[in-house]
Parts: C-alpha cells; sequence; structure tokens
C-alpha cells in the first residue's frame, strides 16, 4: 500500500449529532432490553422468516445478543474510523484530496454505525414485543426496507466517494 496522509478529521455539527444519536439509541436498546428482560417469558423468538413471523426460538438470554452485536459493531466502527487513511478509496489518495475523502468516507461510517444501530434496536424492541404478545412478529415492512437501505446505502458510498474532489485537476 502507498504510504498515504494520516491527517486529524475534526468533527463538525453533523458528525457530533451522528455520534451522539448513535450513542443515545444504543442506551435506549439497552434500557429497553433491562427494563423488559424481567417479564419475558423463558422462551422467545430468536429467528423469523422472510414474512416477519416467528420461525425459531431459544432461551430469552439470547435476547441480548442483539444489543451486544450493536454495541460491538459500533464499538469497532467507532475505533476504525479513527483511522480513515486505511480505508479502500476509488480513487488514489493524495495530500490535495486526502481531507475531503477522509471527511466523507468517515461520515459514510458515521451513517453505517446509527443505521446499525438503529436496526438492531428495531428487531430488539420487535423480538421483544413478540415475546411479550404485543405484536404479531416483525412486520413484513423490516426486510424490504432493510435490503432497499442497505443497496442505496452502497450505492451513495460508491457515488459519493467517486466524486471529484474539488483540489483535483481534470
Amino acid at each position: 500500500m502507498i504510504s498515504r496522509p494520516r491527517i486529524q478529521i475534526p468533527l463538525n455539527n453533523t458528525d457530533r449529532f451522528l455520534e451522539f444519536s448513535g450513542w443515545a439509541f444504543l442506551a435506549v436498546t439497552w434500557g429497553y432490553l433491562i427494563f423488559n428482560y424481567g417479564a419475558l417469558p423463558e422462551t422467545i423468538p430468536t429467528h423469523f422468516n422472510a414474512s416477519g413471523h416467528a420461525d425459531g426460538f431459544g432461551s430469552k438470554i439470547s435476547i441480548i445478543l442483539l444489543p451486544v452485536i450493536a454495541t460491538v459493531f459500533y464499538a469497532g466502527l467507532t475505533f476504525l474510523n479513527r483511522f480513515p487513511h486505511v480505508f479502500n478509496y476509488p480513487r488514489a489518495v493524495t495530500p490535495q484530496n486526502a481531507g475531503v475523502l477522509y471527511r466523507r468516507a468517515t461520515l459514510i461510517i458515521r451513517y453505517l454505525k446509527l443505521g446499525l444501530v438503529l436496526l438492531f434496536g428495531i428487531v430488539t424492541y420487535k423480538s421483544i414485543g413478540v415475546s411479550l404478545g404485543r405484536e404479531k412478529g416483525l412486520g413484513v415492512w423490516l426486510l424490504p426496507v432493510i435490503l432497499i437501505s442497505s443497496f442505496s446505502f452502497v450505492l451513495y458510498t460508491i457515488v459519493t466517494l467517486s466524486k471529484k474532489v474539488p483540489s483535483e485537476k481534470e
């Protein structure tokens, strides 16, 4: 790998908002789980089919995996985001364009983190609702929303990082 500039990208208001929102949603997910854990039956749904209905069951302790995975992803991506010079980019990173490319890439990671926390939070919320009889299933809308969001995010990432940086020459 060619040596890339290692520069610090200062947080702007959007970055701070996304970071705060991600940590807040993560805390709300944990709080909701802790608040409802005692009321959960010993056997809960652990898997849902494409139409959102439970088709796998397990111990109630397994519900803890959802916020644990969300927390590990969030913390890991937060750590990784400190090193944008190691990311893959669809163009050469130079001292002239590094600041813009790194800002774009770190912002994309922040959106990804927030999306993951929201996804795991919604699934935790819905799973608890199904377990307590308040919900019939995850809903038929969840899978299409996840798929459309995922593909849109990938497309957004490719377009954003492929855009010409103002400092680059033709």
